[in-house]
């Protein structure tokens, strides 16, 4: 009868020890899933990354430029996009400027980049980055304008 209860024990205390470890495990999982953040543009938080998905397609010199993410770290910020030519005409390369905005249009960061020569119906990507300041976490939105040679 003793020897009953010591086992009835040690399955009590393993039991104990598998829950315990998981929900450590299931805790740690959940950790690692991006936040998201209501608004027009999509932003996901993971660690000390920020990331954000401009839905608005821009227009820059015939061209159209979509699929734009911002992304900043604790050293980096990042602009990526997809630049499509919906003209019949080739459009040669751009010097650009990229200016990062706030959630009321001003301006918290700017850098260059160059768009390459893009044939007509043809898609190109683009991406520049630059040294990150605290303020980049606040990226709302990207303006692209022409830069001055």
């Amino acid at each position: 009868m003793k020897n009953n209860k010591g086992n009835a024990m040690l399955l009590v205390v393993i039991a104990i020890v598998v829950i315990v470890i998981i929900a450590i495990v299931v805790m740690m999982g959940n950790k690692n899933k991006p936040e998201n953040v209501a608004g027009n543009n999509d932003t996901t938080i993971i660690g000390d990354e920020m990331q954000k998905e401009i839905k608005e397609v821009k227009k820059f010199k015939g061209l159209e430029i979509s699929n734009i993410k911002v992304k900043v770290n604790n050293e980096r910020i990042s602009v990526t996009a997809d630049v499509y030519n919906p003209t019949s005409s080739r459009i040669e390369k751009q010097g650009i400027n990229i200016n990062v905005l706030d959630a009321n249009g001003n301006s918290i960061t700017s850098f260059t980049g160059t768009i390459d020569a893009v044939e007509p119906g043809a898609n190109r990507q683009i991406s520049s980055a630059t040294i990150a300041t605290p303020q980049d976490r606040n990226a709302a939105n990207v303006e692209i304008t022409e830069r001055a040679e």
